[in-house]
């Protein structure tokens, strides 16, 4: 008997260590799941965290902000019709100058019949290609002052509506290529004093009011 309850202390120690390591054996499982939910949890609030200024940035460059270099090409188009659109040395005319004088043609032509007889006695010369050129040339020339301020009429509002000003950019400065194109194709030979066409007499608010269109196409 002595040596039975011997045996049964020795193996009751045996059987009990099983059940004494189970919960040793289930606490690292248990917090290594727990430490795995949270970095779960942690990963993805940073990501919504940092996911939140970024579309911040996208709307608000989609909204579009205030556009300074734009206004400053409507600024340079109204000065550049005050500067001298015809420079012949000491002599020179602004472009608001030329809107007046283009005004009191319109006003001859429409007040008499004597324009419209100087018109068809005009037609019966054969100007040529040269001459149709030039004469093209001077009347996009004298119109130019009305639709540059016309442009930067336009494209202020646009500017005001919070829109952008592209498209009067791209009419602005294809009037201008168009221009150039013909007033090039009218020079006229004068022989001994040389060729002569329209571009040497322009001035520099011309290029000025030509030119300040082009900074329509900076969204800045």
């Amino acid at each position: 008997m002595p040596v039975q309850q011997q045996q049964l202390i020795v193996q009751q120690p045996q059987m009990q260590q099983p059940q004494m390591q189970q919960p040793q054996m289930q606490q690292p499982h248990m917090q290594q799941q727990m430490y795995g939910g949270q970095q779960v949890m942690q990963g993805t609030v940073q990501n919504q965290a940092f996911a939140f200024p970024q579309q911040h940035i996208i709307m608000s460059g989609d909204s579009g902000g205030k556009r300074v270099v734009p206004w400053i090409g409507v600024g340079l188009i109204v000065l550049g019709l005050v500067l001298p659109f015809i420079a012949l040395g000491p002599f020179s005319v602004s472009g608001f100058e030329i809107m007046g004088a283009v005004a009191e043609i319109m006003d001859d032509f429409s007040g008499g019949d004597s324009g419209v007889d100087d018109l068809e006695e005009s037609d019966d010369a054969d100007l040529g290609f040269t001459g149709i050129m030039m004469v093209v040339a001077a009347i996009m020339f004298g119109i130019s002052p009305f639709i540059y301020l016309l442009s930067a009429i336009i494209s202020g509002i646009l500017l005001l509506m919070k829109k952008s000003p592209k498209l009067m950019g791209i009419l602005h400065v294809s009037y201008f290529g168009v221009l150039m194109v013909s007033a090039f194709l009218g020079t006229v030979d004068a022989g001994e004093f040389g060729s002569f066409s329209l571009i040497d007499f322009l001035g520099f608010g011309f290029y000025m009011s030509s030119l300040g269109a082009a900074l329509f196409f900076v969204d800045k």
